[in-house]
């Protein structure tokens, strides 16, 4: 399952990501810079830690359903400010 990109909710596979181009915490990129915890993507809204992490691209954070789960589960994007103080903006 190595090769897959895991359901945040179940851990069921929800598609192959073998090629795409993680970079991960201690490594060089491919520009010769070491990758720090900084650089990384978040993953359902938390940060990677101080021992694991990865690049990906240009990716900030990601959520991922497989089709299962998506049936009575769904993303939501909001402002970082109403994600914290646990408030959802209404329109």
């Amino acid at each position: 399952m190595a090769d897959y990109r895991l359901c945040d909710v179940c851990d069921g596979k929800a598609f192959y990501d073998s090629n795409l181009d993680y970079e991960f915490v201690g490594q060089s990129s491919c520009g010769g810079e070491k990758i720090t915890p900084d650089d990384c993507t978040r993953v359902v809204g938390e940060p990677p830690t101080e021992f694991f992490g990865y690049k990906l691209q240009y990716l900030g954070d990601w959520a991922v359903l497989c089709k299962n789960c998506a049936k009575t589960h769904k993303c939501v994007i909001v402002p970082l400010q109403d994600a914290q103080s646990g408030e959802e903006k209404r329109g």
